[in-house]
C-alpha cells in the first residue's frame, strides 16, 4: 500500500505482510527513514491476520490501522493507529497485556526506525523545559557505532538534520505521564529511553517505553525478598516465593507519539499580507466578523489566539507561566477555537486567515484531560496538529490558512505546514 500527498514530495510505503510500518518514507526524491517497527525483548511483532493495513479518510487525515502480536510470548497484542496529514504522522499504540506472569526481559520498543542519509546534528526539547529555554543544535558524535547516544527520560522532541538540510522530528504525544510510567506495575522498575546509534546501514533510532536494566532489576528483587508477600513465614510453613520484578500488569496500555519531516512544498515562507483585518474575540467567539468582511472581495483576517482572555484554569500549570496562552488540550480553549473557525468558515466562500499564538507548551492541569486529582504532565503540540487538520478540513477549499510562527517553533517541521492542505480532504458529510 502506498500513500502520497498530491502537492508534496513524500510517499509512504506499507507492506502487504507486515503489521506496523511504514516500511519507508521517501521525501524530496530520497528515502528519509525505513522499517518503523515495535519490538518486545528485541523481537518484532507478527501479524494476527494476514493482509495489508486498513486505511480510511476522516477528519482531514488518512487513518491507517494495523494489528499484531508478539511471537513466542504470552498473548501480548498491539494495535497501531496512524493519522497522516500534511507532513506529520500521529501515532497511537494500544497494547493489550493479557496475562499475569509474562516477563519483560529486555524491554519494549515503540516506533523504532532506521534513518537514511548522512545525519550531522540534533537538538532536544526536554521534559519540563519546553518553554523555559531555547535548545541549541549539537553535532552528532562520530563514534556512534561504539558509543550510542542515550536519552533518559525520552525527550519531548528530538530533531535531527542531515547534510542536505532535511529534518526529522520525533516527538512524544500529549501523554507525557504515560511515557514517564511506561509499563511499570508494582514490581517492574524499567525506565524509558531513546538511543541513537550507527551501523553499516545508517543511523538507528530506538525508543523504549520500557527498558530493563538487569543489574537494577536484581537489586530491587533482593530488596523485595523481605516483603511479607514473598518472604517465608515459618509459623504458617509458607515458603518464600520469587519476586515477579519483570512482569508488567495485566491490563491495557496506550501511548501516543508523532513523527514529522521537512517538506518545502508545504511550508513556503510567506509574509503576513498587508492590510489584514485583526479580529476581536472572546470566549463567546469573534465579535467584529461582519465588519471585517468587505463587500465584493475575499477577506484577509488575522486572529490572535493569545489575545483571548480565558479563566485561570485554562492557564494554570502551563510551564509555570500563568499568562501563557491556554493549553490546547483544554475543553474551554477547544470550544472557543472551533466556534471562531466555524464563524469564519460560514462568513465567506474564500479568503485568507492568519492565525497567531499557535505554539505548544507543557501543562500539569488534569482537568484538561478529563481527570481529577494530582497534576498530570502533558503537552499540547499533538492537539495543535489535530486542531489545524480539523480547521483545514472545515474551511472551504478556496481559503488560504497561514500560521504566523515565532522562534523556537520555526525549527520544527510539524509546525511549519500547519496551514497547508492536509492531502486527504474529504466531503463534509463524511465527518
Amino acid at each position: 500500500m502506498f500513500l502520497s500527498h498530491p502537492s508534496a514530495s513524500w510517499t509512504l510505503t506499507y507492506g502487504d505482510d507486515t503489521v506496523i510500518g511504514p516500511l519507508c518514507l521517501e521525501t524530496q526524491g530520497k528515502p528519509l527513514f525505513r522499517a518503523m517497527h515495535c519490538a518486545l525483548d528485541g523481537r518484532q511483532e507478527a501479524p494476527l491476520t494476514p493482509g495489508a493495513p486498513s486505511a480510511v479518510r476522516k477528519g482531514g487525515c488518512a487513518i491507517v490501522q494495523s494489528k499484531g502480536t508478539f511471537p513466542g510470548r504470552g498473548p501480548v497484542e498491539l494495535l497501531q493507529t496512524q493519522r497522516i496529514a500534511g507532513n506529520t504522522i500521529r501515532l497511537t499504540y494500544d497494547i493489550s497485556w493479557k496475562a499475569e506472569g509474562v516477563p519483560l526481559n529486555q524491554g519494549m520498543e515503540l516506533g523504532s526506525l532506521r534513518l537514511e542519509g548522512n545525519w550531522v546534528r540534533y537538538l532536544l526539547f526536554s521534559p519540563g523545559k519546553v518553554l523555559q529555554e531555547t535548545p541549541e543544535w549539537q553535532p552528532l558524535p562520530q563514534d556512534l557505532e561504539k558509543t550510542p547516544l542515550v536519552f533518559s527520560p525520552i525527550p519531548v522532541v528530538l530533531l535531527l538534520e542531515d547534510q542536505e538540510g532535511r529534518r526529522l522530528e520525533y516527538g512524544l504525544g500529549q501523554d507525557l505521564w504515560r511515557w514517564q510510567k511506561g509499563l511499570n506495575g508494582d514490581f517492574l522498575h524499567a525506565t524509558n529511553r531513546l538511543t541513537l546509534s550507527r551501523d553499516r546501514e545508517g543511523l538507528v533510532l530506538r525508543r523504549h517505553v520500557a527498558f530493563c536494566d538487569p543489574q537494577e532489576e536484581a537489586r530491587r528483587a533482593a530488596l523485595l525478598q523481605s516483603d511479607p508477600r514473598f518472604a517465608a513465614d515459618p509459623e504458617s510453613g509458607r515458603e518464600a516465593r520469587p519476586v515477579p520484578v519483570s512482569c508488567p500488569e495485566k491490563r491495557q496500555f496506550r501511548f501516543q507519539a508523532y513523527v514529522a519531516w521537512s517538506e518545502p512544498a508545504l511550508s513556503p515562507v510567506a509574509p503576513v499580507p498587508p492590510g489584514a483585518k485583526e479580529l476581536t474575540a472572546n470566549t463567546q467567539g469573534i465579535q467584529n466578523l461582519s465588519q471585517a468582511i468587505p463587500e465584493g472581495a475575499p477577506p484577509c483576517l488575522l486572529l490572535d489566539l493569545s489575545a483571548i482572555s480565558f479563566p485561570p484554569a485554562s492557564h494554570v500549570g502551563r510551564a509555570g507561566e500563568p499568562m501563557a496562552p491556554p493549553c490546547w488540550e483544554g475543553r474551554a480553549f477547544q470550544a472557543v477555537f472551533r466556534r471562531c473557525l466555524r464563524q469564519i468558515a460560514n462568513a465567506a466562500p474564500q479568503g485568507t486567515l492568519i492565525l497567531r499564538g499557535v505554539f505548544p507548551g507543557e501543562c500539569q492541569w488534569p482537568s484538561h484531560l478529563a481527570r481529577r486529582g494530582a497534576s498530570l504532565p502533558h503537552w499540547d503540540l499533538p492537539a495543535i496538529l489535530e486542531s489545524l487538520a480539523w480547521a483545514r478540513q472545515l474551511l472551504p477549499e478556496a481559503w488560504t490558512l497561514q500560521v504566523d510562527e515565532k522562534a523556537p517553533w520555526t525549527l520544527l517541521p510539524s509546525l511549519s505546514a500547519l496551514g497547508a492542505p492536509s492531502g486527504f480532504r474529504h466531503a463534509q458529510e463524511q465527518e
